[in-house]
């Protein structure tokens, strides 16, 4: 096998890891806060909310870096290194 691909290879299997055990645990726990913030508001816990608004904020950063990083899988390989 070439290194060429077995470079791909990896690339595909850390992208495949990276959406299934990163990427979708960060966006349910987004939509997840998304009830709970939305909750929070309805009860009038609004000493709460400033900190559940960054939990959803940082939910989404990571999202979306991780989308950032399977879009390209050579982002991948140069991060694992």
């Amino acid at each position: 096998m070439s290194a060429n691909a077995s470079d791909e290879r990896f690339n595909r299997a850390v992208t495949a890891y990276l959406r299934q055990e990163v990427q979708a645990p960060a966006a349910a726990v987004s939509d997840f806060l998304d009830i709970i913030i939305e909750d929070a508001r309805r009860l009038k816990l609004d000493h709460v909310l400033a900190d559940l608004e960054r939990m959803r904020s940082a939910s989404i950063q990571l999202t979306t870096f991780v989308k950032s990083v399977t879009t390209d899988g050579s982002s991948a390989r140069g991060q694992a290194e």
